[in-house]
């Protein structure tokens, strides 16, 4: 389990900011993919 996965645990929400889109990229998301699929 991520940090991210138990703040979302703990919460419910997560506040995210505008280089979440580089570090999708980071992690694999490819040019002309939906990245709000990777927000669900």
């Amino acid at each position: 389990m991520t940090i991210l996965d138990q703040i979302l645990d703990q919460t419910g929400w997560i506040l995210a900011d505008a280089a979440t889109g580089t570090n999708f990229f980071k992690q694999g998301l490819e040019t002309g993919y939906p990245p709000e699929l990777w927000n669900v």
